[in-house]
């Protein structure tokens, strides 16, 4: 079952990361940020509390922001991508009970709510039971069939 459930929640945000992607790559995230930082300037000139002499730099610290997060979105939108693929993989070999090592590193992505983006909070209990259940002596022995010792061989 957590494997079914690893799957489900890396799969969602994989799909929601790669049109992510594409809408990232057509340049669509740049002009959201630039209808954004046009809605903050105005947002900030239209408010009276704040004084005409710091409008002019809280302007700029947003626009700042703005363009810090505009220059690392691929690398965030690859480990994102990644991350995510990783998870469904892991849910994978739970399920096809192969690939251990693949089935916890899945688990633990996982619980990383940066990388799972919207599942973080199913993520983290989802992960917990996989890796309860992946590091019990039955499931371990299910992955790792005895191997016969070389002199049976002979």
């Amino acid at each position: 079952m957590p494997g079914v459930l690893l799957i489900l929640i890396g799969v969602f945000p994989l799909g929601i990361g790669i049109l992510n992607t594409l809408h990232w790559a057509s340049g669509g995230m740049t002009e959201q940020v630039e209808e954004m930082v046009k809605q903050n300037n105005a947002a900030i000139d239209a408010n009276p509390k704040i004084a005409p002499a710091d409008r002019q730099q809280q302007k700029d610290l947003f626009a700042d922001i703005m363009r810090v997060v505009l220059e690392y979105m691929p690398v965030m939108l690859t480990i994102n991508l990644l991350g995510n693929l990783l998870v469904v993989l892991g849910g994978i070999n739970m399920l096809r009970v192969s690939g251990h090592g693949l089935a916890i590193l899945g688990s633990v992505v996982a619980m990383v709510p940066f990388i799972t983006s919207c599942c973080c909070f199913v993520g983290i209990p989802i992960g917990i039971w996989a890796i309860v259940l992946l590091t019990s002596k039955d499931v371990k022995a299910a992955f790792y069939p005895p191997t016969q010792l070389l002199e049976d061989q002979w």
